[in-house]
């Protein structure tokens, strides 16, 4: 018998004494890790004092902390704002609404958007058009706004003298007079009336 270990032995036992080795390794390492984690933990104030960086490491630390709070209070306010700004624009519209109501506005009021940042603005737009609607309703039912109705009176007056049968003469007169009631200028020459008569 050979005093040599056959490959296959030999191929064996490397393998073995191998894993064996390795889970001692994992087995130190692991203790081995536990007490450097603890010593590094011990040590890293001193080793940041010696680095020189203590101060700005702090500082660091406040800056950060100061933006967290920052954006904390940022949200905060600016979910206070919206909510104001959702109560004011809702008792904003429910007065509208009313007002809509009672005066016999046609337009629809503004549709709301929560992104749209201009929404005061269409609101406002609304008012002047209503406004304007309203002024021209009253303004046509006053002295001066009735000029106009008598204008479109008056014209349809004309349109039926010039499209009616008679003498020429008196259509001719009747349809001055029908624009002289709205100011408007209309001298039929004498010519004109002797051409008719023939």
């Amino acid at each position: 018998m050979s005093k040599m270990l056959s490959k296959e032995v030999r191929t064996y036992w490397k393998d073995k004494v191998s894993s064996k080795f390795s889970d001692r390794e994992s087995s130190i390492e692991t203790e081995d890790h536990n007490r450097i984690n603890e010593m590094a933990t011990a040590k890293y104030p001193a080793f940041e004092k010696s680095l020189g960086i203590a101060k700005l490491v702090k500082a660091f630390k406040e800056a950060e902390t100061d933006l967290d709070k920052f954006l904390e209070s940022k949200d905060r306010i600016e979910l206070d704002k919206q909510n104001k700004l959702d109560a004011i624009r809702g008792k904003f519209v429910k007065e509208l609404e009313k007002w809509k109501t009672m005066r016999g506005w046609e337009d629809d009021l503004p549709r709301h958007d929560k992104d749209d940042r201009l929404e005061l603005k269409k609101y406002i737009s609304y008012l002047e058009d209503v406004c304007f609607e309203e002024a021209k309703k009253h303004f046509y039912k006053s002295k001066e706004g009735q000029k106009m109705q008598l204008v479109k009176l008056q014209k349809e007056k004309a349109m039926d003298i010039l499209h009616t049968d008679g003498h020429k003469e008196e259509l001719l007169v009747a349809l001055a007079k029908v624009c002289e009631a709205v100011k408007i200028p209309m001298n039929i020459p004498r010519e004109a009336l002797k051409i008719t008569q023939n």
